[in-house]
Formats: C-alpha cells, sequence, structure tokens
C-alpha cells in the first residue's frame, strides 16, 4: 500500500475487479465475499467492459461500482488504458466512485504514475489478503 487513505465505504453495495487473470477473479471473489460488506461484485477480463457499463449506467447510482479494483499489466487494453478513459467519464457519473490499483509492479514509477490519478485511492501490491481487505474494509 502506498497512499494513505485506504477505506472501502461503510456500505459497499457494489465492487468491480477488473483482472485478466481468471485465478485472481476467484481469489478476490471469495476474499471479498468473506471479508468485507459488499453485497455485489462483478468480474471484468478487459477495462472496455467495464467502461461500457460504467457509461450506460453514468446516472443510474444503484448500478455504478462504489469501488473498483483494477490491474494494471492486462494485455491489448492495460489498466493504465482503463484509468485513462475512466478520467473522461468519471466528472459524469452520478456518485463518486473509490478505485484502487492491484497489481504485482511494485515499480516506484507505477506508484508514482498511479498518483496522477485524482480518483485512486491507494496502490496495493497482490496478493490481495485478508488481513488487507479488512483493513480496506474499515476493520482494524
Amino acid at each position: 500500500m502506498v497512499f494513505d487513505r485506504i477505506n472501502l465505504p461503510g456500505m459497499c453495495e457494489n465492487l468491480f475487479y477488473i483482472d485478466d487473470n481468471e485465478y485472481d477473479h476467484l481469489i478476490v471473489g471469495s476474499l471479498v465475499k468473506t471479508y468485507t460488506n459488499c453485497k455485489k461484485t462483478k468480474f471484468f477480463f478487459d477495462g472496455k467492459d467495464a467502461l461500457n457499463l460504467l457509461s450506460e449506467n453514468k446516472s443510474n447510482a444503484g448500478e455504478l461500482p462504489d469501488v473498483i479494483l483494477v490491474d494494471l499489466f492486462m494485455p491489448k487494453f492495460s489498466g493504465w488504458d482503463f484509468l485513462d478513459a475512466f478520467t473522461k467519464i468519471y466528472p459524469t457519473l452520478i456518485k463518486k466512485v473509490k478505485v484502487y490499483i492491484l497489481s504485482s509492479s511494485i515499480k516506484r514509477e507505477d506508484i508514482e504514475h498511479a498518483k496522477e490519478y485524482a480518483f485512486v485511492q491507494s496502490y496495493i501490491t497482490k496478493p490481495l489478503t485478508q488481513k488487507l481487505l479488512e483493513k480496506l474494509n474499515g476493520v482494524n
């Protein structure tokens, strides 16, 4: 973790997870279900699909996520591509969405680059763990 603010909303209705790795989907899904109060989790192998859903529902708060976890390094459409595109639609969303980067990269340049996105709450290095999720969810 690199940034200071790490806190899932008190009542997480909806979480989006964007990663090209199927096994990470299984792990994160299990951890989120067990250790957070998020009621609904949607998984995406490509950030474009998540962006489409966000754009379609920009005025429907119930369909927008409270939190997005996004991996940086994916083929075709990277997490960086997602963040750049999200920058354009973020101001049009009816509610503020918190974005957390979840990446295996520990490169200083990646961490510094992530700080350039105002909506990114934190940079988290994989693997996501129970302890980290509890911290994200406000459990000490």
